[in-house]
């Protein structure tokens, strides 16, 4: 049980290394604190939450595989 605990710990750490993570992560605080400190309008803050919704949809759908097909 234990040993399951450490391997589920450090599979949420290393997926928190993510750049998809860090991206939802900063983009969240931002739309919240521009909304509920800054004045920012709930459209704007719901357009900056879309645009990185994007964002990370459209890094999750490119290819990644690094084949050259030039070959």
């Amino acid at each position: 049980m234990l040993g399951n605990l450490k391997e589920t710990l450090a599979d949420i750490f290393s997926s928190a290394k993510s750049k998809r993570v860090l991206l939802a992560t900063i983009g969240a605080l931002i739309a919240a604190v521009g909304h509920e400190y800054l004045g920012l309008a709930e459209g704007s803050s719901e357009k900056i939450t879309a645009f990185i919704v994007a964002l990370i949809i459209g890094d999750s759908l490119r290819s990644v595989s690094r084949v050259d097909n030039d070959a």
